[in-house]
């Protein structure tokens, strides 16, 4: 049983549309929904293939200078008699401080982190456009 009477219930009838589409038209409001559904899948996209590269790079430039220490702490530990150990101890610790902790290019300065976490903002910006572009896709 409904709350309302049947004559406080509002009256719209159901092919009624917002404002805008009806000032806009049929065609205005596909080119319109066309428009946002191809810039948010193109951003989509865009971020769908960025976003691997980014985190791929930032987590290889992050783990590098770490396995390299690590090897260089075993070499140093498995054979101190031997004069190849202590060459390739010392060759292992130069690789591994010579990896730079940040570049600077054009007035931007790229991090491990920050790769990391740009390719995580990515992975959510093409979450975030594929929603919106299902929506728009829907209004067409």
């Amino acid at each position: 049983m409904s709350p309302y009477r049947d004559d406080d219930r509002p009256s719209r009838p159901s092919s009624a549309r917002s404002p805008l589409s009806s000032r806009l038209g049929a065609g205005g409001r596909i080119a319109l929904w066309g428009t946002a559904h191809f810039c948010f899948y193109l951003v989509q996209q865009v971020a769908e293939l960025a976003a691997p590269v980014l985190l791929v790079l930032g987590a290889g430039w992050w783990a590098l200078p770490h396995l390299l220490g690590m090897a260089s702490h075993g070499a140093a530990s498995v054979d101190t008699a031997s004069a190849d150990s202590g060459q390739v101890h010392d060759m292992l610790a130069t690789a591994s401080h010579a990896i730079p902790a940040s570049i600077d290019l054009g007035g931007h300065v790229f991090t491990a982190g920050g790769l990391i976490f740009d390719g995580i903002l990515l992975m959510a910006l093409a979450a975030a456009c594929s929603t919106v572009a299902a929506i728009a896709a829907r209004e067409i």
